[in-house]
């Protein structure tokens, strides 16, 4: 009995040492160990980001909204309305205004820490007062490597309207470009209180039949 018990306990030693070398295999090749376990581990998905296919309202804090698609509204496009989102266009277009007075993005609500990058916005037609980029009342946010095409009456490119320590770098706007007359939109409109103090504005490269490449109303940078 106790050889039997003897022979159980190394039949058992066996199956789990086969076991543990069925996981842990090692391949030689050319001379070189190359070897790698045979169990993959689980690729798990993103989070924090939301796909968007059209425009809707940004609702969720934190939250990363990347664009899979070429996106169009007859108004505003996108609204935000949390605080740390970003927005990252993927290289996708925005058309906005289509059929009324609208922005592609708008963050009229005061929302802090907003990251927007990698858009291709386009006015649809020359219409009024329908800027491309609206920050109100925002802090310690970003505006980056855009490109950013409006149209019509003090449609302006980007807008920063009592909103500090911002950073707009590398967009390319160009603005005006079917409008006539006066109040032609300007590339980067900073407008209003002294909250509209210490925003950087970094290698920008702005083309406009407006007045200004750059206008202060109120404070400036």
């Amino acid at each position: 009995m106790y050889f039997t018990k003897k022979r159980e306990v190394v039949v058992l030693l066996v199956v789990i040492l086969i076991s543990v070398a069925g996981i842990l295999i090692v391949t030689k090749v050319g001379g070189g160990i190359t070897g790698a376990a045979l169990i993959e581990p689980t690729e798990l998905a993103p989070t924090g980001i939301t796909s968007v296919t059209n425009c809707i309202p940004l609702t969720i804090e934190g939250e990363t909204y990347r664009l899979d698609n070429a996106i169009t509204n007859a108004s505003t496009c996108l609204s935000i309305l949390a605080n740390n989102i970003t927005v990252d266009c993927n290289n996708f277009r925005i058309t906005y205004a289509v059929d009324s007075d609208g922005a592609a993005i708008n963050n009229t609500g005061g929302y802090d820490n907003i990251l927007v990058k990698n858009c291709l916005i386009e006015e649809s037609v020359g219409r009024t007062e329908s800027s491309a980029i609206i920050f109100r009342g925002s802090i310690n946010s970003t505006i980056e490597n855009n490109l950013i095409v409006t149209k019509g009456t003090e449609a302006h490119g980007i807008v920063l309207e009592a909103s500090a320590n911002n950073t707009v770098v590398i967009n390319n706007i160009t603005t005006a470009t079917t409008a006539a007359g006066t109040w032609l939109g300007v590339g980067i409109l900073l407008n209003g209180s002294p909250r509209s103090i210490m925003n950087s504005l970094i290698n920008n490269n702005i083309s406009t039949r407006g007045p200004y490449a750059v206008e202060h109303q109120g404070d400036g940078i």
